[in-house]
């Protein structure tokens, strides 16, 4: 699926008010999130494979990177771009997005394992040949945070978004997408029930 220009991102998130009532209503660091979930601490084994996540716009700056993981105190994961019809382009709103999914995935994952994530960075603004990329390239999980109502897609782009994840998970790699950011209605604001894909 190529992306309209009102692609709209959707985000990962933990119920915002049981959360802000447990931190006292300041901001959560992810290792302080990982704790109050009771995330084993340093135990898991980890992987030796890469861990991927899918951008369809925006960027990341180094800078911010070291910026944020010397703040919450753990190393910088380590990153490298896979430029499908996208590149890294730091500068545009979707920043805040790419922000979240590095911050997101590499602190969990060092929180977990003690050990330091390695990112591909997959940027395609067509989800599915990412997701497929990103098998081929032999990645141990997949994040993906970009989605949109299902019915945006059209039945061809979600069946073949859907055949393209099935396979990667055949391949041995872990699918992570956003459930969406607006409970049942994801459809633009209509008010309608609807279903995000992927």
């Amino acid at each position: 699926m190529t992306l309209h220009p009102n692609f709209k991102v959707s985000r990962r998130a933990p119920h915002e008010h049981a959360l802000a009532k447990a931190a006292g209503g300041g901001p959560w660091t992810v290792p302080a999130l990982c704790a109050a979930y009771n995330f084993p601490n340093g135990t898991a084994p980890g992987t030796t494979k890469p861990l991927a996540i899918i951008e369809c716009g925006g960027g990341y700056t180094a800078a911010d990177v070291t910026t944020f993981f010397s703040g919450i105190g753990q190393p910088e994961p380590t990153l490298a771009n896979v430029n499908g019809d996208l590149s890294n382009s730091p500068g545009q709103e979707a920043d805040m997005e790419v922000a979240l999914d590095i911050q997101v995935l590499a602190a969990a994952y060092y929180y977990l394992t003690g050990k330091v994530a390695n990112l591909r960075m997959y940027w395609y603004s067509d989800i599915g040949a990412g997701v497929a990329q990103a098998a081929k390239d032999g990645c141990a999980v997949l994040s993906c945070s970009w989605g949109q109502d299902e019915a945006g897609w059209g039945t061809a782009a979600v069946e073949a978004m859907q055949a393209s994840a099935a396979a990667a998970v055949e391949a041995g790699m872990i699918v992570f997408a956003a459930a969406g950011d607006n409970d049942a209605d994801d459809s633009d604001g209509t008010g309608k029930p609807s279903v995000d894909c992927p």
